[in-house]
């Protein structure tokens, strides 16, 4: 509303005694007096209110000085025009007719500033005017001096003016006069309109005036001001004298303006809202999200001013009018075909304005005595007195038409629900309400209009509307309803018919009407087509979380049924389940994601418990998601979502006996190569035999497979207590992401074999990442499967070092093994260092190694070897451990089995999942047990399994948690030896290939001398120099594998001996350079090839290094030397004087 744009046209009168204004200056005036804006302040703390686009309206008073056509508080300002020749014409004539005008300008009320013009034509002035002491303005101002009016009032203009700044200078302070004139007259107004009384009438003109200076906003805070101030609006206020034809509002606003006191409320009301709509919605409103706005206030003033009038007929007419008149502005239609960013808030009271007219209009019919069946708007027959209301004649014609007949008017009520329930629609907040409209609608469609099509598709929609917000009477009476509409169109023998029939008695049984269950019996043999109905609240599910076997490899799920149909028989039921496990698949199709248990030929009751079996276990988490119940051809389906944790179960008891289940795991071998790692699938067969069987491979990274690895597939068979090992050919599928391994073959597997699949496979280099994903589904037998997925930790729990170091022909290696966890030490079973072959060996010594030794990672364990005769290119080193977690668990693991076995065997059925998710996840006290074999737990807490309890029987917890702590208690009182069948069943093996320096000659050094205790510096000492060389023996040459660097070997080669760096320290007396010539037939015996005498003298006193030699190659033939010089890091004590030891620091 601040920027609307259209001009402020202000009325000042004129009174014009002498033709001045008419005749002579009235255009020029005009054009001079030109103001454009006004800058108002009402009050020193207000802010500065602009007026744009001032435009002056000249209105001449009559001889009565009465302004004509106009009221007085219209007005802003007074002028009068005089002219006068002499001084006696302004005595005699002029200041009467001034006196007298100004008698009537300060009568007005309120206050006007007024302004006396004085005009001089310059043409008429006589010369002796020229020499009046005083001029006739001057007189003017003295006789008509004003203490009330703070600004200059009387100006004189002349009809020529010889300097035009002279000129400019007049108008320009009569400009500002009339400016601050009229904005003093402005304020006058306020201030009169603060005093009237009524005080709503003082309101009513201040919102006016406001209105005629274009402060719409001030204007509109008044009206609506007015509207909130006036109240309701009774019988007696005024409404019953409305015409309607008058409609909307127009012609009463100029009687209202015209009347000092406002007579009624609704005149009052009337006004206020029509004259709020001339603001709000003025055609000066360009932008569309203004004009919006503005909508949305002028709605909720119109909404307000209809609820306000007291309840009749003609209230009813009322609104209808004043609603379809205000929907019938083009932009505002504009604006919601469109439907572009229109506020919700718009369409939300823009709905409230459609629903008043809808329940206006049904009281309008209801008046003529038509029957609206549905319609649920609360009609009102009687007065706010409680009698009852005259028969009630329409006045307006076009309202008239609405009602003429009944079928007009249902069509009309309906017409106006839908607009209404469109507008509400668009808003997210009134769901609801459209929602409890669509209902009318369509059970008015039903009741008066009979339109079975359009009413079932709503009332559909309704019910569960009404169901959700706990309102079961209307729910189930709207059921009964969509029930009877069905039946209606059942005639057309539809299968959708049929369908919404049967859920709606499935729904109306499921809130108790049990005599629908015939109804329902007799519908379902009906059924044409396979049917699939979800209802969660005809049976209500209580599943048992802990699983369980009933007989190998079958496992079972407890299911209570607590159901409303009943007598029913089942042709079967099937719970559903869904895997939680979020991780990733390489085939969708071949990944196992859900789970299904069910049972056949079962009768439906009231109360009823089954147990649904499975032969397809899939390891994890779980959510049980739907029950599906087959009917015949009727699939009825609930939703549940209950938590089941899937694990294997390793043994039951049958009959007094146990019986094993076969068992799937996925592990890293216990016996790894370094650098050539792989996965393995292994299968523990249980009491269930089978001879054809696959593993699947479903979860892994396809990057990580070796690309034509060769896979191994074998199975471990016990016969006379010893292991067979077979290896069994198979067939390998590309799945498309996943790699299905078949067996085909005739060998039964039976219980107690092991099938184990070897997968080479990448581990991830990262140590910050060592671990791998992944999932295999094994399938075997009629039908059975089992889903395992692991998260294979992929690091290794020991650190091999070694240091190498060459001693003539002798190469001594010394192996260090230490933990890489400082909180699990392990122990070092055996090591071995032998020969990757028997033909051709490395001579390996070493002594006696222990067996079982503890290593930390601070402290490692030492093993020594001495190799000679290095025929081979490596040898494998093997080391044999376990880490002590894993050695007590399995000390924990054997007890308990043993405990249980002896005393509760029925309590087997959870050893796996006990021992994976709670003894494995136990805190020992590693280092003592290490250190003295005793089993001690840190912070024994059972609590911290509260989930894994959750899968145990209730009546079996307690029993499991007591033999749990029992067994923790004896342990705590045992001291446990080195078991070498516990250390067998936990062991790893590491496979090392090492490989051997490859060595071609060997140089062995020596400097001769006599050793004392002490030197003299300077002193010589004399050295004899010794160089011996070993040719190692070449291989034979129908071997490919060459020592030597290249194809051709030469019989002889140059080394050159000198000695490094000494000259600092060592002064040497003969020659220091020496070459050589060497023969390369000798091999593996030391040749002397160098002997001579030298002479050192020390240069510096202290502990001196003897000289550094060096021996070099000087052929171009490549040979890999190695230096065994025995005077390394030799030294000796040089003194200044003999026996006397000097200390350096």
């Amino acid at each position: 509303m601040d920027h609307l744009s259209q001009s402020v046209t202000l009325a000042v009168g004129y009174y014009d005694p002498f033709q001045v204004f008419s005749a002579i200056l009235g255009e020029k005036f005009k054009k001079q007096t030109n103001l454009n804006s006004l800058y108002w302040k009402y009050k020193p703390a207000d802010s500065i209110r602009t007026i744009k686009n001032v435009q002056l309206r000249y209105v001449e008073d009559d001889l009565a000085n009465k302004v004509t056509n106009i009221n007085e508080e219209d007005v802003f300002m007074k002028f009068i025009f005089v002219t006068t020749t002499s001084v006696d014409e302004y005595r005699s004539k002029v200041r009467p007719i001034i006196r007298q005008w100004l008698n009537n300008v300060k009568s007005m009320n309120p206050r006007v500033t007024y302004c006396i013009i004085l005009y001089e034509n310059i043409s008429l002035r006589s010369a002796a005017d020229k020499f009046l002491k005083t001029s006739i303005l001057t007189k003017i101002r003295n006789d008509f001096a004003d203490p009330e009016m703070t600004l200059q009032n009387s100006f004189k203009i002349k009809s020529s003016y010889s300097d035009s700044d002279a000129e400019c200078e007049i108008w320009n302070g009569l400009v500002s006069m009339i400016k601050l004139g009229i904005m003093e007259s402005i304020s006058a107004k306020m201030d009169y309109f603060h005093t009237l009384r009524p005080k709503l009438l003082g309101v009513r003109k201040s919102a006016d005036l406001f209105l005629k200076i274009g402060q719409f906003v001030d204007s509109a805070e008044f009206y609506s001001r007015i509207l909130q101030s006036v109240g309701n609006i009774n019988k007696e206020d005024g409404f019953e004298r409305v015409d309607f034809q008058d409609l909307p509002l127009r012609s009463m606003i100029s009687n209202v303006r015209s009347s000092t006191y406002m007579t009624t409320k609704y005149e009052i009301k009337a006004y206020a809202y029509e004259r709020l709509s001339q603001i709000l919605m003025n055609d000066s409103v360009k932008t569309i999200g203004l004009y919006m706005r503005n909508s949305l206030k002028l709605a909720d003033f119109l909404l307000s001013f209809l609820n306000s009038i007291y309840d009749c007929n003609k209230k009813s007419e009322f609104c209808i009018l004043l609603i379809e008149d205000f929907f019938s502005d083009k932009k505002l239609r504009f604006i919601l075909d469109k439907n572009e960013e229109v506020p919700n808030q718009l369409y939300e009271v823009l709905g409230d304005l459609k629903f008043l007219e809808k329940d206006e209009l049904t009281n309008l019919g209801n008046s003529k005595n038509y029957k609206m069946k549905g319609c649920l708007s609360d009609i009102s027959f009687t007065s706010s007195s409680g009698e009852s209301m005259h028969p009630y004649k329409v006045i307006s014609m076009k309202i008239e038409k609405f009602i003429k007949t009944e079928k007009l008017f249902k069509q009309h009520v309906v017409e106006i629900t839908e607009e209404c329930i469109k507008l509400y629609s668009q808003s997210p907040y009134k769901q609801n309400t459209v929602d409890t409209l669509s209902t009318e609608v369509a059970l008015m469609l039903y009741y008066s209009m009979n339109d079975y099509e359009t009413s079932v598709e709503v009332i559909s929609n309704s019910f569960q509307f009404y169901k959700s917000s706990g309102w079961n009477s209307v729910s189930l009476a709207l059921l009964k309803v969509y029930v009877d509409n069905l039946s209606k169109l059942r005639k057309k023998a539809d299968h959708s018919i049929v369908a919404d029939l049967l859920v709606s008695y499935l729904e109306m049984i499921s809130m108790n009407q049990e005599n629908m269950l015939d109804q329902f019996r007799n519908l379902v043999s009906d059924i044409s087509e396979p049917l699939i109905i979800e209802n969660d609240n005809i049976i209500d599910i209580s599943i048992n979380p802990e699983i369980e076997c009933v007989s190998p490899d079958i496992y079972a799920i407890s299911v209570h049924f607590d159901s409303k149909l009943s007598d029913i028989k089942a042709d079967s039921i099937v719970l559903s389940l869904t895997s939680q496990d979020d991780a990733p698949c390489q085939n969708e199709d071949h990944y196992l994601s859900s789970l299904e248990f069910s049972t056949t030929d079962f009768m439906l009751k009231t109360k009823f418990s089954c147990i649904l079996k499975s032969k397809k276990i899939i390891v994890g988490e779980y959510f049980a998601t739907k029950m599906t119940i087959h009917i015949g051809k009727l699939c009825l389906v609930k939703h549940i979502f209950k938590s089941v944790k899937m694990f294997q179960i390793n043994s039951l008891i049958k009959s007094d006996r146990i019986l094993s289940n076969t068992m799937i795991d996925i592990s890293v071998p216990k016996t790894r190569y370094l650098n050539n790692d792989q996965v393995l699938l292994v299968v523990h067969v249980g009491d269930n035999p089978f001879n054809k069987f696959e593993f699947i491979l479903n979860q892994f990274d396809e990057s990580r497979l070796i690309s034509h690895a060769d896979y191994l597939l074998s199975v471990i068979q016990f016969k006379d207590n010893s292991r067979i090992r077979l290896n069994l050919e198979f067939d390998i599928e590309n799945l498309g992401g996943a790699l299905a391994f078949k067996y085909s073959g005739d060998k039964i597997m039976n219980k107690g074999d092991e099938i184990l699949l070897y997968i080479p496979y990448m581990f991830p280099p990262d140590v910050s990442n060592t671990k791998v994903f992944v999932g295999c589904n094994f399938i075997f037998g009629d039908g059975y499967s089992k889903y395992c997925s692991k998260s294979l930790e992929t690091s290794l729990s020991i650190a091999v070092s070694v240091q190498d170091i060459f001693k003539s022909s002798n190469l001594f290696s010394n192996y260090t093994i230490n933990s890489v966890m400082v909180d699990n030490p392990v122990r070092v079973q055996r090591v071995s260092l032998d020969s990757p072959k028997n033909d051709y060996q490395t001579k390996i010594d070493t002594w006696h190694s222990p067996k079982n030794v503890i290593a930390y990672i601070d402290q490692g364990s030492t093993f020594f070897y001495r190799l000679t005769n290095l025929k081979d290119e490596s040898l494998n080193l093997s080391i044999e451990y376990n880490d002590l977690h894993s050695e007590i668990v399995e000390i924990f693991k054997s007890l308990y089995y043993e405990k249980l076995e002896a005393s509760k065997p029925y309590l087997l059925r959870y050893f796996n999942v006990l021992s994976e998710e709670i003894f494995d996840k136990l805190d020992f006290k590693h280092n003592l047990y290490g250190l003295t074999g005793r089993v001690e737990l840190v912070n024994y807490d059972l609590s911290k399994f509260s989930k894994v309890f959750k899968l145990i029987n209730t009546t079996d917890l307690s029993v499991i948690i007591q033999s749990i702590a029992e067994l923790v208690h004896d342990l705590n009182s045992q001291t446990f030896k080195v078991n070498d069948e516990i250390l067998a069943d936990i062991q790893h093996r590491l496979i090392i290939s090492v490989p051997l320096p490859v060595i071609n000659i060997i140089n062995i050094v020596e400097l001769d001398f006599q050793k004392k205790l002490q030197y003299l510096v300077c002193q010589p000492i004399e050295v004899t120099l010794r160089l011996r060389v070993i040719v190692l023996q070449k291989p034979n040459n129908s071997e490919k594998k060459v020592r030597f660097q290249a194809s051709s070997t030469p019989k002889k080669i140059k080394l050159q001996l000198n000695f490094a760096e000494h000259e600092q320290l060592w002064l040497i007396a003969g020659e220091q350079n020496f070459t050589k010539e060497i023969s390369l037939d000798i091999a593996h015996k030391p040749k002397n090839v160098l002997e001579t005498e030298l002479t050192l003298i020390p240069l510096q006193i202290g502990r001196l290094e003897l000289p550094r030699i060096e021996v070099h190659n000087l052929t171009n033939f490549n040979i890999e030397m190695e230096l065994d010089y025995k005077n390394s890091s030799e030294t000796v004590l040089v003194v200044s004087e003999l026996n006397k030891v000097v200390h350096t620091f």
